[in-house]
């Protein structure tokens, strides 16, 4: 079932930022049984797909160093936040004198008809 968890990358039962730091959805990933080894498999992906991006945008990755810089974060839109969260821990990690986040309050929820 390619449409499930954890196969489906929009699920959003974590996120990993380009440093390596993992955030879990623990509710979901506990919700739905993900192993322990599951998790590491998926994080192993990322990891590569992370690295392969870095070398193909490799000019336009560490261009600024954001130490003692104000960095404002945009996202199109907030589903779960997990997104925001490894953005807004990734910028942290490099001492910028402040964090602006911008970003539309939520997704809008189409209800069923």
């Amino acid at each position: 079932m390619e449409d499930a968890i954890p196969y489906n990358t929009e699920a959003g039962f974590g996120v990993l930022t380009s440093l390596g730091t993992m955030i879990l959805n623990e509710d979901l990933v506990a919700r739905i049984g993900l192993t322990e080894n599951e998790i590491m498999s998926i994080r192993e992906q990322t990891l590569a797909q992370i690295e392969n991006r870095r070398a193909a945008y490799h000019r336009l990755v560490g261009i600024e160093n954001p130490e003692n810089r104000d960095v404002i974060l945009v996202d199109d839109g907030l589903a779960s936040g997990f997104t925001m969260m490894a953005a807004i821990q990734s910028v942290k990690e490099f001492l910028p004198s402040r964090s602006l986040l911008q970003s539309r309050l939520l997704q809008e929820v189409q209800p069923k008809e």
